[in-house]
């Protein structure tokens, strides 16, 4: 399974972008939490089987906090990352995210 390094945004705590390169490609995916979780602004990893996993729209769940974050698309790949600023406590989410390959 490869892992490939990226961006993860969330400046308000409420909606998410994020980037990568894969195979010489930029992918990258928007979303909305259902609940507010701390905002974080991030180095990523992203660990996935195969890039059709990275297209389309698919259910996901996020754990934030208090050091690292993680969020886990219904289908199988993983985005998670080091938080430069630990939030006070843990917070979880579910949502949308939404693949564009451009």
């Amino acid at each position: 399974m490869p892992t490939i390094q990226g961006r993860f945004n969330s400046s308000n705590g409420s909606t998410f972008v994020c980037s990568f390169k894969v195979e010489g490609r930029d992918y990258s995916a928007s979303g909305k939490f259902s609940s507010t979780v701390p905002p974080f602004n991030v180095t990523a990893a992203i660990t996935y089987c195969e890039t059709s996993e990275l297209t389309g729209t698919h259910l996901f769940s996020i754990v934030v906090g208090p050091k690292v974050f993680k969020l886990v698309q219904i289908n199988g790949p993983i985005i998670d990352g080091v938080l430069t600023k630990p939030s006070a406590s843990e917070s979880d989410a579910i949502g949308d995210i939404a693949w564009v390959v451009g």
